[in-house]
């Protein structure tokens, strides 16, 4: 199948920033780029949804592609695994009261997406795609090929989780704007 630019560029356009921020929560920054760059260019070697007809509506493409961006970053944490680095510590660095500074908003980034590595991926995806992208459990079902019950319990076992490690289920909302 060959893809012409001008879709490609569409492409792009409707969903670099759902892309961007759900492989940033799986992926340290230096490697973003680099894994949006190897979806894009699986769009532009012919690849398409294998579900849908070569008119594909915007919603096969979105599931298409965050399904090979999940698989890139699973391809990424099976050559190598982060190494834990020592969190920024805002009380040592911070340049204003606590809680207003850059140190502890970058300390607070930090731990959210801690506590969202730490998930189980399935569980993480769930959660990224309710909070984040705010799809109905239907829709995030239809993502995960899974039943709306596994969904709404994977969903449960993620926030309860996540308040757990953060105590605070706003920050992960807060989080995923500042992505």
């Amino acid at each position: 199948m060959n893809i012409d630019e001008a879709f490609v560029e569409r492409l792009i356009e409707a969903h670099l920033p759902t892309l961007r921020a759900y492989v940033r929560l799986r992926i340290p920054d230096p490697d973003v780029d680099d894994i949006l760059q190897e979806v894009w260019m699986a769009v532009v070697a012919g690849s398409r949804p294998s579900d849908a007809p070569p008119d594909a509506t915007a919603v096969a493409w979105r599931r298409w592609l965050l399904r090979v961006a999940r698989n890139k970053c699973l391809d990424v944490y099976r050559r190598r695994m982060p190494a834990g680095a020592e969190p920024f510590d805002s009380a040592r660095h911070g340049v204003t009261s606590s809680g207003t500074s850059l140190s502890s908003r970058i300390d607070n980034r930090h731990r959210v997406l801690a506590a969202l590595r730490a998930l189980p991926i399935d569980v993480m995806d769930v959660l990224v795609l309710r909070h984040c992208q705010r799809l109905t459990i239907e829709e995030i079902a239809e993502h995960v090929e899974r039943s709306p019950a596994t969904v709404k319990r994977w969903l449960a076992k993620g926030e309860s989780e996540f308040r757990a490690a953060v105590g605070d289920p706003a920050a992960l909302r807060s989080a995923l704007d500042a992505l």
